[in-house]
This record gives structure tokens, C-alpha cells and sequence, in this order.
């Protein structure tokens, strides 16, 4: 059968069922139909039924098929509609032609709550794709695209099957490391870290600053659920910026703030005070993401909501309006009656007590 005919007939159904479907003359696309509610099942039934006698060896006819088959991505009360499309793109041999395809209908209409088939779709090895499209399209990798919303999807289903499967993907430099990384967020889970160390010695830097991002976010939480920890700091982090010592009996921070020569200056900050004011006040975790020439932000994770502080880049100094916003959160969350306090001082040295 050749295309012009198949695409007649299905046509001819959408018309039947909306007196105000209209075609769009717009090669090589053909018009499609999109029932409002639900899609015409007798337009996805006659498709099923008769596709596979359509002649597709001209490209027209391929492209052409690929927008008819996007009603398709619309009806998600019967699985047999999605095992069908996945099925279809499975035995296609050209997989240029499917690319938005498979945006439209496999990524879209998935059923969040069938897990055994988004596995088995996150699972299948879709050959050439990412190459054949980019070719038309730049810097476009529909694989990425699909394998991030099944990822979505997968992460809303906490069981242990699914984690296992995930951590499948945990292959260092891998397109889908970063995503993995995101979806395990959703399990506060700290037996995982051990699953992400081995990825902090990754050749990717991004890969490894993720890793690093959802190892500290865990760290928050023990055993398994939602419960959090407490972020203790025992020990002073290593910077000669930030320095503790006596003074008349009195315990002194000094603060040097031409210090910005080192992406994590901002956290060693953070946990500096929390040793300072002996943990006095509560947090539960911290996350950064700050670039020497860019900026970035800091993150803490309270007990029920989180703060999120910007940062600034004033070359090699220190952000001065996250210093005073940050001390100013730090002595509204301080328990008893103890606050930081700063003390005159001259040059670059910001000096603080806790009083």
C-alpha cells in the first residue's frame, strides 16, 4: 500500500469523528490527527491493523509515517497502544526517519505507573540514532532526551528492583551517569554511596562534581526513608583562610576574605562556622556548585526546606553580601542565646566571636 492511500484513510476516520479536523498542507510533513479526548481509537486500531502493508522505502513515505503515527502518544488508557509504537520503532531498520518518533510517543506516553515496560524501553540498545539525527539536527541526541524521561518516570518508583537497575547505569563517562545521579536523588538512601565512589575518579569533571553532589545530599539521611542527620563538624577544614585561635581566653575566627582561589572556598566557610559555633546551629546538609570565572550558589538543607545563597565572583575575594547574608542566617537559627559576633578590625582579616 502506498503511503498517499494509508494516510487517505486515516483521514478519512479523523474527519469522521471532528467535523473541525482541517488538514495542514506543509511537505514533507503530513497532517496528523489529535482527537481532543480521548484520540480516536479507530484511527490508532486502523493503523495497527494495516501499517505493515505501507511501502516505506521512499523517504516522503518515512517521513510522512513518522507524523502519523503521533495520535499514538496521546491515548494512555490501554497499554496495548504503547506496547505497539515501542514494537514498531524496534523493527525499524532506518532510525533516521523514527527520531522524533520516538520523542512524541515513547518519552511522552509512557505509562509512569507499568515499570516492567519502562525498564524494558530504558533497557533497549536504540542503534545509530544519536549520530543519524544530529546530522540534521545540531547538537540534538533524541536518545538523551528519551532515556531523561524514562529515568523521570522510573524515579517515582522507590523499590529495590528499580534502584538496582538504575545503578546499571553508573558507568563512568556515560551519557546517562549524570541523569542516573538525578533520578537516585529521590531514594535518600546512603547505602548507594558506595555505588557512586568509584565515579568521583572519573576523567569527567562534571561527572565527578555530580557524584560528589548526591553523596554529600545522602550523607543527610541515615538508614533508609526520610529521615535526616544532623551535619556535625568536628574538625576544622584545612584552609589557611579561616583560622581559630585564643585571645584574652577568648576563642577568635579570622576570616581572610581575599580567599577565593578554590571552588569549595564557600562550603570550607560554612562548615568553618559550624566548628566555630560548636554545630550550634542546625543544618542538615550542604551543596555547592561555584566556578572560579562563573559564580554559582550554595545550598543548605534544613530540617522540612532548604536556603540558597548566590555567589558572586569579586575575583579572588569573598562575595561580601553572602557574608553578611549568610551570618546574618546563621545567628537567626542559633540555639540559645550565643551569637556571631564581629569584632573592628583592619585590613582584609574580618575577625568573629561566638558570645
Amino acid at each position: 500500500m502506498k503511503i498517499e492511500k494509508f494516510k487517505k484513510n486515516l483521514l478519512k476516520i479523523a474527519k469522521k469523528h471532528d467535523k473541525n479536523f482541517k488538514e495542514k498542507h506543509n511537505p514533507p510533513y503530513a497532517p496528523y490527527y489529535r482527537h481532543k479526548d480521548p484520540v480516536c481509537k479507530e484511527y490508532l486500531d486502523y493503523f495497527m491493523e494495516n501499517v505493515q502493508e505501507v511501502d516505506l522505502s521512499e523517504k516522503y513515505s518515512r517521513n510522512v509515517m513518522s507524523q502519523l503515527i503521533l495520535p499514538f502518544r496521546d491515548y494512555k488508557s490501554d497499554p496495548k497502544y504503547f506496547r505497539f509504537v515501542f514494537d514498531f520503532i524496534k523493527n525499524q531498520s532506518d532510525y533516521n526517519f523514527i527520531g522524533f518518533v520516538i520523542l512524541n510517543t515513547i518519552a511522552y506516553m509512557v505509562d509512569k505507573k507499568d515499570t516492567n515496560f519502562i525498564l524494558e524501553m530504558l533497557e533497549y540498545d536504540y542503534p545509530n540514532i544519536g549520530q543519524k539525527i544530529n546530522s540534521d539536527y545540531e547538537n540534538f541526541d533524541p536518545v538523551f532526551y528519551v532515556r531523561s524521561c524514562l529515568f523521570d518516570s522510573l524515579a517515582k518508583d522507590k523499590s529495590e528492583k528499580v534502584k538496582r537497575k538504575l545503578l546499571n547505569f553508573l558507568i563512568v563517562d556515560s551519557i546517562e551517569t549524570k541523569m542516573t545521579l538525578n533520578a537516585l536523588k529521590r531514594f535518600k538512601d546512603p547505602s548507594l554511596i558506595i555505588y557512586l565512589e568509584p565515579l568521583l575518579e572519573s576523567k569527567n569533571k562534571e561527572i565527578v562534581k555530580e557524584a560528589q553532589k548526591l553523596i554529600d545530599y545522602l550523607k543527610m539521611f541515615k538508614d533508609k526513608g526520610d529521615k535526616k542527620v544532623v551535619l556535625k563538624i568536628q574538625k576544622k577544614p584545612e584552609n589557611d583562610y579561616f583560622n581559630v585561635f585564643i585571645d584574652e581566653g577568648q576563642r577568635v575566627l579570622s576570616v581572610d576574605l581575599e580567599c577565593v582561589d578554590d571552588e569549595s572556598v564557600y562550603r570550607d566557610f560554612i562548615e568553618t562556622i559550624l566548628y566555630f559555633s560548636k554545630n550550634n546551629f542546625e543544618i542538615y546538609g550542604i551543596e555547592d556548585e561555584f566556578d572560579l570565572e562563573e559564580g554559582g550558589y550554595i545550598k543548605l538543607y534544613e530540617k522540612d526546606s532548604e536556603v540558597k545563597f548566590g555567589l558572586k565572583v569579586k575575583d579572588d575575594w569573598m562575595d561580601v553580601d553572602f557574608f553578611e547574608d549568610f551570618l546574618e542566617y546563621a545567628n537567626s537559627k542559633m540555639n540559645g542565646r550565643k551569637r556571631l559576633k564581629v569584632l573592628p578590625s583592619e585590613g582584609q582579616d574580618v575577625l568573629l566571636v561566638f558570645e
